[in-house]
């Protein structure tokens, strides 16, 4: 099953050809988890994985975002996506 989602600011998923050799997954990589589903607001949690920005590519400019998706109108929640950001032992979330 393939899970398409629209949202305002659409960028593209990241190309595994992005990643050179190491690589298990073929394509591209988006939402690679099972998606929450809170019934009390109608919304839908995930991760998912892409570009920076739209004109960007490369493995070193790909992004992890925490999105909230609205189930009924399949817009963004506010607030979201946050950008996570990390280096090794180390982690921010930007809000």
């Amino acid at each position: 099953m393939v899970l398409y989602i629209i949202v305002e600011a659409c960028l593209p998923p990241f190309q595994v050809s992005d990643l050179g050799s190491c690589n298990d997954i073929s394509g591209t990589i988006a939402v690679t988890g099972t998606p929450v589903i809170d019934p009390t607001t109608d919304t839908v949690y995930f991760w998912a994985k892409s570009y920076g920005t739209a004109s960007q590519s490369g493995w070193t400019n790909g992004v992890y975002r925490f999105h909230a998706i609205d189930a009924v109108t399949l817009k963004e929640r506010p607030g979201f996506p946050i950008n996570l950001q990390g280096t090794q032992g180390v982690f921010s979330v930007s809000l």
